[in-house]
């Protein structure tokens, strides 16, 4: 049973290749602004994090987020998590769930490598508020 209003996405969410790389440093570029070149960073496998990419039945790269694998002190003991990075959705797919079903994607994956805890810096709290992320502080730079 649908719910009215609520679109159901149709899309395929996997770990990117280092070839899908370059178009998820791309579309990042769309979504927050960069200089025309990545970065090697970028667009180079690295330990520590997973790139996630959205894709759309005709196979085009509509969406991408990235967990960097961390730690965070709780008791006085480290515990994995997964700091959410770098989402960005294509234009043409926003507001279809494509965003909502790329970060179930990746705390489910978080959740499988023994992640506990995620955080994220939202420029935008709300859609991230509503997949269950809760405001805990603010970061401010004077």
């Amino acid at each position: 049973m649908a719910i009215v209003g609520q679109v159901q996405p149709t899309v395929d969410v996997r770990e990117l290749t280092p070839d899908e790389l370059t178009a998820a440093w791309q579309l990042g570029r769309l979504a927050f602004g960069s200089d025309p070149q990545p970065p090697p960073q970028a667009v180079t496998p690295s330990p520590g994090r997973t790139t996630y990419g959205a894709f759309d039945t005709a196979g085009n790269l509509v969406g991408k987020a990235v967990d960097l694998h961390d730690e965070q002190w709780w008791a006085g003991r480290a515990v994995l998590a997964a700091d959410v990075a770098g989402v960005a959705v294509a234009p043409e797919a926003r507001g279809t769930g494509v965003a909502r079903t790329l970060l179930r994607a990746l705390l489910h994956g978080a959740h499988e490598r023994g992640a506990a805890v995620s955080t994220l810096f939202a420029t935008t709290p709300a859609p991230y508020r509503a997949c269950g992320w809760e405001i805990a502080g603010q970061l401010r730079t004077l």
